[in-house]
C-alpha cells in the first residue's frame, strides 16, 4: 500500500519514465527467458541424442556379455560329470575337486572368460561343492543363513532363469572373504532326468570388468547407474543416483524402453537418459547434472542483464526529454491554475494541439470564462436582491396599513351591534397575520391550528349548516414546529372540492398527534371524493396551467406544499392521499417532530389580534 501509494503521488512526468523502463525490463526479460529455455530445451535435446547413443551402445555390450555367462552356466549346468557329481554329493559338506573332465572345463571357461571372476556351486543341501576363484577373494558361505536362503528361495522359484545380485561392502553375501564389488549371476541347477533342483551355480564378474565397456566415455559429474526392477545393479561415477529410485519415474511416464527426463536429485536437476535391456529387466541410466550442460548458456542471462542496463543508460535522456515536452502543457495549466485560485479571473492557457492535453486546456478555459460569467452575474443578483430588501422593507407598511384598517372596521361593527360582522372581520385579520407570520417559514403548530380555525369560521359563515369540522390537536403537539401553510391549502380543497357542490354538505376533521420521532396531520373530509384520474391531475398542475378554476387554484396550492415538502425534508416525510367517488378524501402528512428553533426561524404570533 506505502509503494502504491508513493506511486501514485509521483508527478506524470515520473510516472511515465518508471513505466517506460518496466516495459523495457518487462520485455528483457520475457526475452531473455524465451531464449534461455528454448537454449536449454535445445541443449537437452542435443545431450540426449548423444547420450542416448552411448546407452544404448552400453546396453548391448551389457545385454552380450549377459548372455555369455547365461551360456557358460547353461553349459556348466548340463555337463554329465557335474550332473552326477551332485546327485552324489547330498553328503558332501565342503569343497572338493571334481574329476579331471570337469576340472579342466571350469579351468578353461575361466582362463577364456577373462571377466569371470568366481565360480560357486552349491549341492541341494546349501553346501559349496566347488569353489574357483581368480581374485583372491575366499570362502564360500552355506546357503543355510538367512540371507542365503532368501537367495536360494528366489533362484529356485525362477526355475532355472538367472537371479542376479550385487555382492559388495553393502552386500556381503555368499562369500566370506569379498576382495572386489562384483555382479553374481545365480542359476539353480536342476537334473537333466528329473528336473529336480539338485544345486545352485554362482558365477561372479568383477563390477570393473563391466565398467570398462564405458568408462573412458563417462564425463565428469556423469553418471552409469544399470537397474533391475528393485534395485541398482551397478553404479559408476556420480554416487548421488545409487540411491533414487528412478525405475519409478519411467512406470509413472509409461515409457520403459529409452528417452531422457530432468529429475531434482540431491537439491541438482540432473538429465537422465536411458535405455532398457533387450533381456527385458535391466535399464541403463546416464545421468549429468543440466548446470553442467547449461554452462554455456548461462551467458544468455549476463546478456540479458547487460542489454536492459544499456537500454535504460542509451534511453534515459530520451526519456527524460521526452516526458518533460509532454508534461509541459499540464504544468503550465497548473501555473495556470494557480493564479485562478488566487483571484485572478482572466487566466487563458494555450493551446498549441488538439490532443487530450489540449481539449483538457480548451475545457479550463471555457471553465474559467464561465466561472468569471458567474460571479458577475452572482454580484448582479446580489444588487438586485439588495434593491428587493429595500422595497420590502418599504412595503411592510401596508400590512400595517391592512391590519388599522381592519382594526377600524371591528370596532365600528361592534359599536353598530354587528357581532357576526366583527367576528369575520377579526378573523380575517388574525387570518392574514398568520399567514405571513413575519415573513419566517416555519410556524408553531399551534398558529396553524388558529390559521385553520379562523379560515373554516369565514367559510362557515358562507356554507352555514352545509359545513361542519372539528379540530382535534393533541397537547403535545402545539409546542413543535412545521412549515407554515402545509395543511390549509388540503382543507381548502376539501371545502372546493368535496363539500361545495354536495347538496346537504359535509363534514371535515383535521387532527394532529405525535408518533415516536414525527408529527403526524390528517385531514378528512365525507364530500364526494376523487377518480384516480382527478388526484393525478390535482398533482401535477403546473404554474404556467391556462386552465382557470377552483381545482387549478387549489391544485397549484396542493404542488406548492409538496415542494416545499420535498425542500424542508427531503424523504424524511411522507404524504399519503386515499379517495373514493362518493365516499370523501384522507389525507395524511408526516414530518420529523422538531421543536426548538431560533426566534429568527419560527413566529410566536399567538396573541389574539385586537386591534391596537
Amino acid at each position: 500500500m506505502k509503494l502504491e501509494s508513493f506511486y501514485s503521488n509521483l508527478s506524470i512526468k515520473y510516472k511515465f519514465i518508471i513505466f517506460y523502463f518496466s516495459i523495457i525490463l518487462v520485455l528483457a526479460l520475457l526475452f531473455g527467458t524465451f531464449s534461455y529455455y528454448n537454449s536449454r530445451k535445445y541443449v537437452f535435446n542435443s545431450a540426449n541424442r548423444a547420450n542416448s547413443d552411448k546407452v544404448k551402445q552400453i546396453t548391448t555390450s551389457i545385454d552380450y556379455l549377459r548372455k555369455d555367462i547365461y551360456d557358460v552356466s547353461t553349459i556348466i549346468c548340463l555337463t554329465p560329470s557335474i550332473q552326477k557329481f551332485l546327485r552324489n554329493s547330498k553328503n558332501l559338506h565342503h569343497a572338493t575337486d571334481f574329476n579331471n573332465d570337469s576340472q579342466e572345463l571350469i579351468d578353461y571357461i575361466i582362463a577364456s572368460k577373462s571377466y569371470i571372476s568366481l565360480i560357486i556351486i552349491y549341492n541341494a543341501q546349501g553346501f559349496p561343492v566347488y569353489y574357483k576363484s581368480s581374485d583372491m577373494s575366499s570362502g564360500a558361505k552355506s546357503l543355510n543363513s538367512a540371507n542365503e536362503a532368501a537367495i536360494y528361495k528366489k533362484a529356485c522359484a525362477l526355475s532355472g532363469k538367472p537371479l542376479w545380485l550385487n555382492i559388495n561392502n553393502h552386500n556381503q553375501v555368499l562369500i566370506e572373504d569379498n576382495k572386489s564389488p562384483k555382479i553374481a549371476e545365480c542359476r539353480v541347477i536342476k537334473d537333466i532326468y528329473t528336473m529336480n533342483n539338485m544345486g545352485l551355480i554362482v558365477i561372479c564378474v568383477n563390477e570393473r570388468e563391466i565398467t570398462k565397456l564405458f568408462s573412458n566415455n563417462i564425463k565428469k559429474g556423469e553418471n552409469i547407474s544399470i537397474f533391475d526392477n528393485h534395485h541398482v545393479v551397478l553404479s559408476f561415477g556420480n554416487q548421488m543416483v545409487a540411491n533414487t529410485p528412478i525405475t519409478s519415474t519411467l512406470k509413472k511416464d509409461g515409457n520403459t524402453d529409452y528417452g531422457y527426463f530432468v529429475k531434482k536429485l540431491a537439491g541438482k536437476d540432473m538429465l537422465i537418459s536411458y535405455s532398457t535391456s533387450a533381456l527385458n529387466d535391466w535399464i541403463v541410466f546416464d545421468s549429468i547434472p543440466a548446470a553442467q550442460l547449461l554452462k554455456e548458456i548461462n551467458s544468455i542471462k549476463s546478456f540479458s542483464i547487460i542489454v536492459v542496463i544499456a537500454c535504460i543508460i542509451v534511453t534515459l535522456p530520451l526519456t527524460l526529454l521526452i516526458s518533460s515536452y509532454l508534461t509541459a502543457p499540464i504544468k503550465r495549466l497548473l501555473v495556470s491554475m494557480k493564479q485562478f485560485q488566487q483571484g485572478s479571473f482572466d487566466e487563458r492557457v494555450e493551446i498549441k494541439y488538439d490532443d487530450e492535453i489540449g481539449k483538457l486546456g480548451a475545457g479550463y478555459n471555457r471553465m474559467v470564462s464561465n466561472v468569471k460569467d458567474l460571479i458577475n452575474n452572482v454580484y448582479v443578483l446580489q444588487i438586485k436582491e439588495r434593491e428587493a430588501e429595500l422595497n420590502a422593507l418599504q412595503a411592510q407598511i401596508n400590512p400595517h396599513f391592512l391590519y388599522n384598517t381592519l382594526d377600524t372596521i371591528y370596532w365600528k361593527a361592534e359599536k353598530q351591534g354587528q357581532e357576526e360582522l366583527g367576528e369575520m372581520v377579526y378573523s380575517l385579520s388574525r387570518l392574514f397575520r398568520l399567514s405571513l407570520n413575519r415573513g419566517k417559514e416555519f410556524t408553531l403548530v399551534s398558529s396553524e391550528k388558529e390559521l385553520i380555525e379562523h379560515y373554516l369560521k369565514l367559510q362557515k359563515v358562507r356554507f352555514k349548516d352545509k359545513l361542519n369540522y372539528a379540530l382535534l390537536f393533541d397537547d403535545e403537539v402545539m409546542d413543535y414546529i412545521l412549515p407554515k401553510l402545509i395543511l390549509q391549502p388540503f382543507v381548502e380543497n376539501a371545502i372546493l372540492h368535496g363539500l361545495e357542490s354536495k347538496k346537504m354538505g359535509g363534514f371535515i376533521s383535521i387532527s394532529g398527534k405525535k408518533e415516536k420521532n414525527s408529527l403526524s396531520f390528517s385531514i378528512e373530509d365525507n364530500g364526494k371524493g376523487m377518480d384516480e384520474a382527478t388526484l393525478q391531475k390535482l398533482l401535477s398542475l403546473e404554474p404556467d396551467d391556462d386552465s382557470n378554476g377552483p381545482i387549478m387554484r387549489s391544485g397549484y396550492a396542493v404542488k406548492n406544499v409538496i415542494e416545499r415538502l420535498n425542500i424542508y425534508f427531503g424523504k424524511d416525510y411522507r404524504l399519503n392521499i386515499f379517495s373514493k367517488v362518493e365516499s370523501g378524501t384522507r389525507i395524511e402528512i408526516i414530518i420529523p417532530a422538531q421543536k426548538f428553533l431560533t426566534n429568527e426561524e419560527v413566529s410566536h404570533d399567538q396573541t389574539p389580534y385586537r386591534g391596537r
